[in-house]
């Protein structure tokens, strides 16, 4: 007897059928703590400026007027990672390197383990992304 499939074994997730509420799901639905940090990065990268969002099966982006300046992964079970795309930033906390976070324009990231984590210094860092990319 064959095994039933789950949810995401059953849809193609970069299926352009699945609704951003589907990937959503599939991407925190066993992390609620990490949706809320989702969530406040979603509110702070909009009240920016221009900003789409774009959600992927993997990450969520914000793009501006010209392209993206920033991406937001479910990393881990208890992190997101905010990839920014910041030239010539230099590594000092909270940026670390982004290595294999999205494509080589997003060059540093910052791990978030809570929503208390997207702070004002995160938020700084957001408007600057979006700055740079316009």
């Amino acid at each position: 007897m064959a095994r039933p499939r789950t949810r995401q074994e059953m849809r193609d997730p970069e299926s352009p059928t699945a609704s951003a509420d589907d990937l959503l799901a599939d991407q925190y639905g066993d992390r609620p703590a990490l949706r809320a940090v989702l969530d406040a990065l979603l509110l702070a990268g909009t009240a920016i400026g221009e900003t789409a969002v774009r959600v992927r099966g993997t990450d969520v982006t914000l793009v501006g007027p010209k392209r993206q300046y920033a991406l937001i992964r479910a990393t881990t079970r208890d992190r997101v990672d905010l990839g920014l795309r910041l030239p010539g930033a230099r590594l000092e906390k909270p940026l670390l390197p982004a290595r294999g976070l999205g494509d080589d324009t997003i060059n540093v990231r910052v791990p978030l383990d809570s929503v208390e984590d997207v702070d004002e210094a995160v938020e700084e860092l957001l408007e600057r992304a979006y700055q740079a990319n316009i």
